[in-house]
């Protein structure tokens, strides 16, 4: 095994300083931290553009944080103002305490995002303005919806209260009821600042309005005795703008009532038309007359109607028994017992020719006859209430289909059916019909005819006239109505007739503007203008008078008369 060898002992590195080496001879104590460089560097301008960039980059910062919680803030307000607007009437009145805690609840989630002091002073400042122009929105809704509420409610009462009182139809309820009306009336006045001058007008139209409606309820219930009473008594309460209506209301209603009291005893004695007209021509007012003999004419108008269709329908159950078999042994004898002579006639024709299997004929004097009085817009209304039934034997099956396919069309207001009649009559037959239906044209002797020839002549060329001025200004043909109603109007204007002539054939005929006091004014419906026509029907009708050819011509007569026709001049 190998030894260490062992000798003398080895040199140690002692510490006394290296032999050569010079201390401070060639490098300075500041390369080494020492001297001039261990004193402290001036770093200020350093730090404040430090700090300078701090503060830009923070102030930014800090904007971009004040736009988006000023854009939530814009958004909660807009949210919550429509949540307000929404709620209307008296939902709206808990709006403010709503939002106000839908307010705080939003605005808080909103904060919780903000980072310093800095942004939270700018949110509460932002909060604040939006907080107030929120609150400005939601009270301004509230105000209004309180408003109308406030009406709502008032007129809510103020006819329930009006409506029970007339419901009771006490004298002294309806006093009540407009006192009650006026203390509600005011309170509402005074919550909305009207002046008192408003107040004290809307009290009186209160009781007026309660009067008028109590008056009109005791007419209708036929209480005129009491109507005339209460009148009297509360005259001074009911507005002069109403007091005229109400008095000719109460007046009228007496007239009324005493023509149905009287029109009550006439009918029940089973006397006939002639005899109820003679009945009521013993009654002194004239208004109650007038009134009644409307009344009357209504209730046998009506039953003529009844009647009609009675007899219709009897026709109908007779025809078509003779239908199935061709046998008037097949009608019911109860039925044939109430049929006229000339229906049983049309019958038995009917009968002969369906048990003999020839197919019928259409006989061309029935069939133009129909024609004419479908398409004359003058006799289109008789027309449709023809009994049809009674011309089977005279037409054939298809010309029978049809003519009952017109009539069931004017019936039904169809306008196709108008149109396709409106092009079968021409205008010179219209006015021919307008002018021998006025009596025109049948003079025979020699004066006369000559005389009657230029009468006609002189209409006719005024007629066309009137119709080419219409052409004229319309730019399209005149219609068959408004030919009609052309010559009604010439007509009407230019013809009357003689004293105690009738109207008809061979009559003299002058100018209206030229009647004396001895002349009389004759009319026929067809002497009725349309215009003026469908007026006089209006009026009767809204009079509960009938409308009957007798009430529409009494009517013209004196629409015309008022109007200073047929008077001297």
């Amino acid at each position: 095994m190998p030894t260490v060898p062992t000798g003398p002992r080895v040199p140690t590195v002692g510490l006394e300083p290296l032999p050569g080496v010079r201390v401070g001879a060639s490098a300075p104590v500041e390369a080494f931290g020492g001297g001039a460089a261990a004193r402290t560097p001036d770093l200020s301008p350093l730090i404040e553009e430090a700090r300078a960039h701090f503060a830009d980059e923070k102030e930014k910062a800090d904007q971009v944080a004040q736009t988006r919680f000023g854009s939530q803030l814009s958004s909660l307000e807009e949210r919550l103002s429509l949540m307000a607007k929404q709620r209307t009437g008296e939902k709206a009145f808990t709006a403010p305490d709503d939002v106000d805690k839908e307010w705080q609840k939003g605005t808080d989630e909103i904060g919780k995002g903000l980072v310093d002091d800095t942004q939270r002073l700018a949110f509460e400042r932002m909060k604040a303005m939006h907080q107030v122009s929120l609150n400005s929105t939601v009270q301004t809704h509230v105000a209004e919806q309180r408003k109308l509420y406030d009406a709502q409610q008032t007129d809510s009462y103020l006819t329930n209260e009006r409506n029970a009182a007339l419901a009771s139809g006490l004298p002294d309820r309806i006093s009540l009821s407009i006192a009650n009306q006026q203390i509600a009336l005011t309170q509402h006045l005074q919550r909305i600042g009207a002046p008192q001058e408003k107040i004290d007008e809307a009290q009186g139209a209160v009781a007026s309005d309660m009067h008028v409606a109590f008056l009109k309820q005791l007419v209708d219930e036929r209480q005129l005795v009491t109507a005339r009473s209460y009148l009297d008594q509360h005259k001074g309460e009911i507005l002069g703008s109403q007091i005229g209506d109400v008095e000719k209301l109460v007046k009228t209603g007496s007239i009324l009532g005493q023509a149905q009291n009287n029109f009550d005893r006439i009918i029940k004695t089973d006397v006939d038309e002639k005899g109820a007209i003679d009945e009521v021509r013993k009654i002194g007012d004239p208004e109650v007359r007038q009134e009644t003999e409307a009344l009357v004419r209504q209730e046998f108008a009506e039953r003529k109607t009844e009647a009609t269709a009675r007899r219709n329908a009897l026709y109908q159950e007779a025809s078509d028994a003779v239908d199935r078999r061709g046998r008037l042994e097949d009608v019911k004898p109860s039925t044939w017992k109430n049929l006229s002579l000339s229906e049983r006639s049309d019958l038995r024709s009917y009968a002969k020719k369906l048990s003999e299997g020839t197919p019928i004929k259409t006989d061309l004097s029935v069939w133009y006859k129909l024609w004419n009085a479908a398409a004359n817009p003058a006799t289109r209304d008789e027309f449709a209430k023809e009994n049809l039934l009674r011309y089977k034997g005279l037409l054939s099956e298809s010309d029978f289909k049809e003519i009952v396919g017109v009539q069931e069309g004017l019936k039904a207001k169809d306008e196709t059916a108008e149109k396709k009649l409106n092009g079968i009559f021409t205008n010179e037959q219209i006015v021919d019909h307008a002018i021998h239906g006025a009596g025109l044209g049948y003079a025979t002797q020699p004066n006369a005819k000559k005389e009657d020839a230029a009468v006609v002549n002189g209409l006719r060329q005024t007629i066309n006239s009137e119709v080419l001025k219409l052409e004229t200004h319309a730019k399209r043909p005149a219609t068959a109505e408004e030919v009609t109603k052309i010559a009604n109007d010439v007509l009407a204007e230019h013809v009357v007739s003689t004293p105690g002539a009738l109207w008809g054939r061979n009559t003299v005929r002058k100018r209206l503007d030229q009647m004396g006091p001895e002349d009389t004014l004759i009319l026929t419906p067809n002497d009725i203008p349309g215009a003026e026509r469908d007026a006089l029907r209006q009026q009767l009708r809204s009079r509960g008078l009938p409308v009957t050819n007798q009430t529409m011509i009494t009517a013209y007569r004196e629409y015309l008369m008022s109007l200073g026709r047929g008077r001297p001049r």
